[in-house]
């Protein structure tokens, strides 16, 4: 009963991570007038996100609690260039 309990959470868990990267692509590619495609994504910290592509590179934060409202916003928190 145990193992099923960390297992189902460990899958919970991995749908939020996916929520949230999601949502990082899709603003990042509006932000950088680029294709989703082109964009590499890495989680770089709790709900921090390192996005690069299309000769720009910036940091996204996800906006605490999307996963419950089923809203997720990603706010650029930096930018530079490759």
């Amino acid at each position: 009963m145990k193992k099923l309990l960390i297992f189902g959470l460990f899958i919970a868990l991995s749908g939020c991570s996916s929520v949230m990267k999601n949502s990082v692509i899709n603003r990042a590619a509006f932000d950088f007038n680029c294709s989703k495609r082109s964009l590499k994504v890495q989680e770089i910290g709790i709900r921090t996100y390192g996005v690069t592509g299309c000769g720009k590179r910036a940091t996204y934060i996800v906006r605490k609690g999307c996963i419950s409202t089923g809203n997720c916003q990603a706010i650029m928190n930096s930018m530079g260039r490759n």
